[in-house]
C-alpha cells in the first residue's frame, strides 16, 4: 500500500466516523512547533496523519493520541513533556538500592492508548519510527534502564516499524 493509499484509507474511515470534527487536523507549522518544544522529530508519515487526516482520535480498539490539545493532559505533547520531567524518587525505605528513579526515554513518545494502562509508544530515535508496546501496570521502574535492558518485561521489544504498524492497524479497523 502506498502512502497516498494509506492516508486515503485513514481519511475515509476518519470522515465516516466524524473524527476530524472532534480532532481537526493540525497545520504543518503547528506540528513543527510541537516537535521543537518536545525536541523530537516525528516520522513523516505520522506528520501527514496529523495534518491530512486528524489530530488523533482515529482507531478501532485504541485511539491515536492527539499530538496537541489545549487544556488536555491526554496529548502526546503534554504526556511526553510531563514524562521527561525529573520525577521524584520512589523510595524503598528498607533498602536504599531498591529506590527507583522513574526517568523517561528521550525521543520515545506515547502513540496510542490501548486501555488498562497499556500504550503503544513510538521510538522517534529510529528512522521512520518503531512502535513498542508497554504496560505501565508492571511499574514502577526506571523506564530508561528498562528500555536499555535486553530483558523482556516492561517494553515489548524490538517493536514494529511505524509504517507497518499503522498499515496493519488501518486494515483491521
Amino acid at each position: 500500500m502506498t502512502t497516498d493509499e494509506l492516508l486515503k484509507l485513514l481519511k475515509d474511515k476518519a470522515d465516516e466516523d466524524d473524527i476530524p470534527e472532534d480532532f481537526p487536523p493540525l497545520t504543518e507549522d503547528q506540528v513543527a512547533q510541537y516537535e521543537q518544544e518536545m525536541g523530537v522529530k516525528l516520522p513523516e508519515l505520522l506528520k501527514l496523519i496529523y495534518t491530512k487526516v486528524a489530530n488523533g482520535g482515529i482507531g478501532a480498539d485504541c485511539m491515536l493520541i492527539p499530538l496537541y490539545e489545549e487544556d488536555s493532559e491526554e496529548s502526546v505533547h503534554h504526556m511526553y513533556l510531563n514524562w521527561m520531567k525529573q520525577q521524584p524518587v520512589i523510595e524503598d525505605f528498607d533498602d536504599e538500592d531498591g529506590d527507583i528513579i522513574p526517568e523517561w526515554i528521550p525521543g520515545v513518545i506515547p502513540l496510542a492508548d490501548m486501555g488498562c494502562a497499556m500504550y503503544a509508544l513510538l521510538d522517534c530515535n529510529v528512522e521512520g519510527g518503531v512502535v513498542v508496546n508497554c504496560d505501565f501496570d508492571l511499574g514502577p521502574v526506571n523506564f530508561k534502564q528498562e528500555w536499555e535492558s535486553s530483558e523482556e518485561g516492561f517494553f515489548d521489544r524490538p517493536g514494529v516499524p511505524f509504517v507497518e504498524w499503522i498499515t496493519n492497524w488501518a486494515a483491521d479497523q
